[in-house]
């Protein structure tokens, strides 16, 4: 297979990645998370070279330590994708660092895969095939998605519907994706479906973003209405005050 068609195969994929690195570049975001935006787009792109670096290995029935590394890369990548959006979700909660823990412990018996056959490895003809860990980075990536549903379902009191319709649509997509890649041997599914997962969740963020007022990170007017129309069939009472003529300044 030429190196060009596996490019022209993911070029949809490079250009959504390609945008959202402009996108970023444009969008004033908090730090936090442009940094984790920028990593993950980062794994996208590198995911993206080295299924098209195994794959075309593998059209040439070649066996090198390039496509070994390829293959590694990418086992380890799927589910860091996954990761790091489980991140922006929970907000820089630092307690959930113990999320990098099986992502390491996973990267080390991958990459060291082709020696111990633990997870796979390739034969001298270069075949692939699976250890008895073989569906490693699946149930990581699964086992992320599981943290991501059961946070979304965790903070549905105090989160927007929306978000949590955008979570469980990417959620499916990916999880559809990685089932077709493996039982119908389809490339470059789930990349695709990571790409569309990063951006439908960055649109939504700068989305919600256009909701809040930039001095005091609360609801604009505009906001407040429209969140406040939920409440027309209940008693409530709103409570006004003007800090230091910020509302005179806002308005």
């Amino acid at each position: 297979m030429v190196f060009l068609d596996l490019i022209l195969k993911n070029y949809v994929t490079i250009s959504l990645i390609a945008g959202l690195f402009l996108s970023l570049g444009i969008q004033k975001m908090d730090r936090f998370n442009t940094k984790f935006f920028l990593l993950a787009l980062i794994c996208l792109s590198l995911l993206i070279v080295s299924d098209v670096v195994d794959t075309y290995c593998n059209s040439r029935k070649e066996l090198n330590i390039i496509r070994t590394n390829a293959a590694s890369l990418g086992y380890v990548l799927r589910p860091t994708v996954i990761l790091l959006i489980t991140k922006i979700f929970l907000r820089d909660r630092r307690s959930s660092n113990y999320l990098y823990i099986p992502l390491v412990i996973s990267a080390v018996l991958i990459f060291t895969s082709n020696f111990t056959h633990l997870v796979f490895w390739f034969s001298d003809n270069g075949s692939f095939n699976r250890g008895p860990l073989g569906f490693l980075a699946h149930f990581l990536s699964g086992f992320y998605a599981l943290i991501l549903i059961f946070h979304t379902i965790k903070s549905s009191s105090f989160i927007s519907r929306t978000e949590i319709w955008v979570i469980s649509f990417i959620v499916i997509i990916c999880t559809v994706a990685t089932a077709i890649e493996t039982l119908k041997g389809n490339k470059f599914l789930l990349s695709g479906a990571l790409a569309v997962f990063v951006a439908i969740y960055f649109v939504y963020f700068n989305v919600q973003s256009f909701r809040y007022d930039i001095a005091t990170e609360v609801f604009n007017r505009k906001s407040f209405f429209e969140d406040s129309s939920k409440l027309l069939n209940q008693t409530f009472t709103i409570i006004s005050i003007d800090l230091d003529g910020l509302k005179y300044i806002n308005d």
